[in-house]
């Protein structure tokens, strides 16, 4: 549970940074092809499904996210603070100009991170709701809000990803 929950901080840690090679080989010496429990498994899929994203697989990106979202469904834990697997999925769909199914998601995402409150579910569900929206003046407003909600964070990689859509 610990290796796993650790590959999954040091591959998402790597993504960020570019480092889409490092990433993909701490996942396949801590993660993948291991015989995971549902809780181990979790975090390294939704590591996958990050990874894919990052390297412009969209199509598999969407499915391992999906695949995380039933894990975490599973265990009942539908708060985004966990696995944002919706604005995952949304983003490689919206790639797959899928816009509309993506936004289906980000809303989804985002009615459960208002719930909960937190600042940086909430930021990032209406990122992906930008990417997914057709309409300039509509992702405009939803990045705004996203840096409003974010206010004093306005340094996270969320708030630099809203900045870089707007």
């Amino acid at each position: 549970l610990f290796v796993a929950g650790a590959t999954e901080v040091l591959v998402c840690a790597l993504i960020e940074r570019g480092a889409l090679a490092e990433a993909r080989e701490a996942l396949e010496e801590r993660g993948l092809g291991w015989e995971l429990d549902g809780h181990s498994e979790v975090g390294v899929r939704f590591a996958l499904a990050r990874l894919l994203l990052a390297e412009g697989q969209f199509e598999r990106a969407a499915e391992e996210a999906r695949a995380t979202g039933g894990l975490r469904e599973g265990q009942g834990r539908p708060n985004p603070s966990w696995s944002p697997w919706r604005s995952t999925a949304a983003l490689a769909l919206a790639h797959l100009d899928r816009r509309t199914e993506a936004a289906a998601l980000a809303d989804e995402e985002l009615a459960l991170a208002e719930r909960f409150g937190a600042p940086l579910p909430r930021a990032r569900a209406l990122h992906a709701r930008a990417v997914a929206e057709a309409d300039d003046g509509q992702a405009i407003g939803l990045c705004g809000q996203g840096l409003a909600i974010l206010g004093e964070d306005s340094a996270s990689l969320e708030a630099l990803r809203l900045r870089l859509e707007l």
